[in-house]
């Protein structure tokens, strides 16, 4: 996380009361352990060595930021839109084909490849594959294609 978004943060849950420095441990440093805990995937006893904490006081200042967090999770983070994009097209089955397309849940559903933007234009699009085709499967059709994936330059999503 760059210094901006985390002082805005941090400004934030000093704001609203959310978080207060203690004797030996600033906001700043609380919600620093937090994110070096979820952000590396440590466990408490290699956090401790690193901030120079007991393991006792790494566990309620994880605790703290992350009930914190989690009282702003309503304004800051959104849930999926359940409205599809319109460049989005349903492909359908044909009913003949329901067998190969039946995956394990027991309803029909395809695979498919796609490069995105962060605005979610679609650049490229790739689909009619069963739903338990095996995603190197689609792309290794894909590459086959002479006009296969082209990747513009920019950011892209990449997901699965």
């Amino acid at each position: 996380m760059r210094r901006a978004p985390f002082s805005a943060l941090v400004k934030t849950f000093r704001a609203r009361g959310m978080l207060a420095d203690s004797i030996h441990t600033s906001v700043e440093e609380q919600v620093a352990i937090f994110f070096h805990v979820v952000g590396h995937n440590q466990r408490f006893r290699v956090i401790h060595s690193t901030f120079r904490r007991s393991t006792e006081t790494i566990s309620r200042y994880f605790q703290q930021v992350f009930y914190a967090i989690g009282e702003l999770g309503g304004e800051m983070i959104k849930p999926p839109s359940t409205n599809t994009p319109p460049k989005i097209l349903y492909f359908r089955v044909p009913r003949s084909m329901y067998a190969a397309f039946r995956g394990k849940k027991h309803y029909t559903s395809q695979n498919m490849l796609a490069t995105v933007d962060f605005v979610m234009r679609f650049t490229y699009v790739l689909a009619g594959f069963e739903g338990s085709a095996h995603d190197a499967s689609i792309l290794a059709d894909n590459f086959s294609r002479p006009n296969g994936l082209q990747i513009p330059e920019g950011k892209f999503y990449l997901g699965d």
